[in-house]
């Protein structure tokens, strides 16, 4: 496993953990339990995820240099 990968499979734990964290505090708080936790990701997304997902992506998918003779799609 890369260190990319470790820090996607990370960042999805933190987000599963703060759902649950923001579930509870929802539930606490007379609301729903699923309010909490799209609230967890929508706060989450931003910064988790770009870094960590993009990391990976870019392990997995490194760009191609151009070749010789061949026009930019």
């Amino acid at each position: 496993m890369t260190s990319s990968q470790a820090s996607a499979l990370l960042a999805g734990l933190a987000v599963v953990a703060a759902a649950a964290l923001f579930g509870a505090l929802a539930r606490r708080l007379g609301q729903p339990p699923v309010v909490g936790e799209i609230l967890a990701g929508i706060l989450l997304r931003p910064t988790v995820f770009d870094g960590a997902v993009s990391r990976a992506a870019a392990d997995r998918h490194p760009a191609v240099p151009d070749r010789p003779g061949t026009s930019p799609a």
